[in-house]
C-alpha cells in the first residue's frame, strides 16, 4: 500500500536536482496563472 503524503528520501547529491525541479514547476504554474508563455 503506497502513500502519496510521504515524501521520497533523497540522497545529498539528489536535493539540489529536486530543488531545481520544484522552482521550475513553480515557475511554470506561475507563468500559466498570468498567461506567459515559458516554452523555448
Amino acid at each position: 500500500m503506497s502513500t502519496p503524503d510521504r515524501k521520497p528520501i533523497l540522497l545529498d547529491f539528489e536535493k539540489p536536482l529536486a530543488e531545481l525541479e520544484s522552482r521550475i514547476t513553480q515557475i511554470r504554474e506561475l507563468a500559466e496563472e498570468n498567461d506567459v508563455d515559458v516554452t523555448f
